[in-house]
């Protein structure tokens, strides 16, 4: 199976989403703002890469599960978080400027994490159930569920534009990829409208600004390369 590179990709989104929100007036640039985002996006890393040390695969497709104005809904993502599993790969969930404003990351267990843990690891009850075969049998039998939608890496195929199904990828969040591919553009056009007001040191050079130019620009790739593989699917189909 392919190998798991969330951390590497994830602190990217961090930092992303931590320039603009400091650009935005959305949260206080110190240091107790800092690590609370910082610790909530460890806490989102360490349950993904537990839940492999579980036997539990890549789920690309966790994330479609809820739609975007569920994941701006604090009452909401406090409860269910901003995936159905951790297993995918999560950007930070982060609405623009001046619209509701869910969690940013996923911190607890999804749906489909307690059902793919309780089919590898329940104990077989013979008072309730008269063979193990016939209790896997009744938990796989939700497999149709809505919440339980599965895709790993051969249905993504990684960032490419050829995976099969549209909605499996990495790093989007909601049930229309093609919504959420606007407004990680409509977020990056924000990040940069005031770039050099936000990010300019009076006597300094010019890294930052270029590092915060590429955080919007991988934004807006990400989003292109979600938008063509519905165009691959429609002349394929």
């Amino acid at each position: 199976s392919a190998t798991c590179n969330y951390g590497e990709y994830l602190k990217h989104k961090m930092s992303f989403t931590w320039n603009y929100l400091v650009a935005n007036d959305l949260i206080n640039d110190n240091n107790e703002e800092m690590m609370k985002f910082v610790e909530d996006g460890i806490v989102d890393l360490l349950l993904h890469e537990v839940g492999h040390t579980l036997g539990l695969r890549h789920n690309f497709k966790a994330s479609s599960v809820f739609t975007i104005e569920e994941l701006s809904n604090p009452t909401f993502t406090d409860i269910y978080g901003v995936t159905g599993s951790v297993m995918d790969y999560n950007p930070v969930n982060l609405s623009s400027k001046g619209e509701p404003q869910g969690s940013w990351y996923h911190t607890t267990l999804g749906v489909y994490d307690y059902w793919a843990i309780e089919y590898a690891y329940a104990v077989h009850d013979p008072d309730l159930y008269v063979s193990e075969e016939v209790m896997l049998e009744k938990i796989i039998s939700r497999v149709s569920e809505q919440n339980l939608q599965y895709g790993t890496d051969e249905d993504a195929r990684g960032s490419s534009v050829w995976g099969m199904d549209p909605t499996c990828n990495l790093y989007d969040l909601g049930d229309d990829p093609l919504e959420y591919s606007s407004l990680r553009i409509k977020l990056s056009n924000e990040l940069w409208s005031d770039i050099l007001n936000n990010f300019e040191v009076e006597g300094g050079q010019f890294q930052k600004i270029r590092r915060v130019f590429g955080q919007g620009w991988g934004e807006y790739r990400g989003a292109i390369n979600v938008i063509t593989k519905y165009i691959v699917c429609l002349l394929y189909t």
